[in-house]
């Protein structure tokens, strides 16, 4: 048994206790914190951590580390470990001692911050469904709770667009680039304040209460793109009458960029320029800097097609500016 996620899981009940099927990581950690420490809940937990530290970033894992004591990692290992050896009493039900394996999850078990830590770490990497024409949206989400969704977000970024940098620019609709770190900034900052605030769930809490105004994020490549920030922050300001994500525009705005070129592209040019497109569209507004730790390789190809890092800087920022402006 390694440190690897396990896709299905179905708890057996023990003690006369029959736990969640397929719990969610915040009834996980309730019912773990509670005493129910059984080894299918131990093993899913470590699985847990380990898929959560595998998709985190290093400021993300070294957050939880301060919080908690101990590495996601390293505690995942821990129970793994424990589990792998059989050094576990069995467990029978929550009224016992169970003290080995009170042990082994007490790092989060008596840590409440380490607990709301790593939920906010999940929502960052979960899925929320967004239906299509033939798909359900959440079992009991109601159109209430879609509009209290969206009612906290807009009193959220109307409160804090003087402080937070990309809704100062956003709601000034300000001729600055709004980068990457910018977006992780306030992806970050809106998960710690209120998990509900996941850009899939608010898309989806639009979609619900304007639903003619908004359209769906139908691939997988809309649904993660960092830019949907930028929409939904626009739409919760009222600065777009209609939400949409930016890659619905990218290539109609790439033509127009083109367009706009002093000098006309070559085709070698217009593809590694789409390459850049896409990593726009993803993330936001890229520098020089950016893109060569982002890929090397792709900056190389951009040298060598415009001759020299000044002009690909000049390329980033106008290509940046048409892909990611208003209108």
């Amino acid at each position: 048994m390694g440190v690897t996620e396990h896709e299905k899981f179905i708890p057996k009940p023990q003690g006369g206790i029959i736990p969640p099927t397929n719990p969610t990581l915040e009834q996980l950690l309730e019912q773990i914190t509670h005493g129910y420490l059984s080894d299918d809940y131990l093993q899913l937990l470590a699985s847990r951590l380990s898929r959560i530290n595998a998709k985190s970033k290093e400021k993300q894992r070294n957050d939880f580390t301060n919080i908690a004591g101990i590495t996601m990692y390293d505690l995942a290992v821990s129970i793994f470990g424990a589990l792998e050896t059989d050094t576990l009493p069995p467990f029978n039900n929550v009224n016992e001692p169970n003290t080995e394996r009170k042990a082994s999850v007490a790092l989060l078990a008596n840590n409440p911050e380490a607990r709301k830590q790593l939920l906010i770490l999940n929502a960052g990497f979960v899925k929320i469904l967004i239906p299509s024409e033939d798909e359900v949206i959440y079992t009991g989400f109601s159109k209430e709770e879609a509009a209290s969704t969206t009612q906290a977000f807009e009193e959220y970024v109307k409160a804090h667009r003087d402080e937070i940098e990309a809704l100062r620019i956003i709601y000034n609709n300000q001729n600055k680039p709004i980068t990457y770190s910018m977006l992780s900034d306030l992806k970050e900052k809106l998960l710690a304040v209120d998990r509900r605030f996941n850009m899939l769930r608010l898309w989806n809490s639009y979609s619900i209460v304007n639903v003619e105004k908004v359209s769906q994020l139908r691939t997988e490549t809309e649904r993660e793109a960092l830019t949907n920030l930028i929409q939904l922050v626009r739409y919760a300001f009222q600065i777009i009458p209609e939400l949409k994500s930016l890659s619905s525009f990218a290539a109609k705005r790439f033509e127009l960029w083109c367009g706009q070129n002093q000098r006309p592209l070559t085709e070698q040019q217009k593809e590694v320029v789409k390459q850049i497109v896409e990593y726009i569209v993803a993330n936001g507004t890229y520098t020089n800097n950016e893109l060569r730790d982002e890929n090397i390789t792709l900056f190389a190809q951009m040298v060598r097609s415009f001759g020299s890092p000044e002009v690909v800087d000049e390329v980033l920022g106008s290509l940046s500016w048409v892909i990611l402006r208003v209108a």
